[in-house]
């Protein structure tokens, strides 16, 4: 099988739609990145609290998505 396959993806129309702990996610990390690309230093802490405001699992995302989007960003790929 190749990398990508036709067949594995449904239809757009027929994807399954992004939940609310997808889009709490989203909004999160759009603002977290946006604040930091322009030069906001101290984000994290209260982007963090209101991640936990939604559970323990929702903020345990959250952090693994700043990780990596940071260490993306200091590779110069993000």
């Amino acid at each position: 099988m190749s990398a990508y396959d036709d067949n594995y993806y449904p239809d757009p129309a027929e994807r399954e739609e992004l939940g609310d702990e997808d889009m709490i996610l989203t909004d999160l990390m759009a603002e977290y990145m946006l604040r930091r690309e322009a030069g906001v230093i101290v984000i994290y802490p209260e982007l963090l609290a209101r991640a936990q405001e939604f559970g323990d699992r929702v903020a345990a995302n959250f952090e693994t998505l700043v990780v990596y989007w940071e260490l993306k960003r200091l590779e110069g790929e993000a």
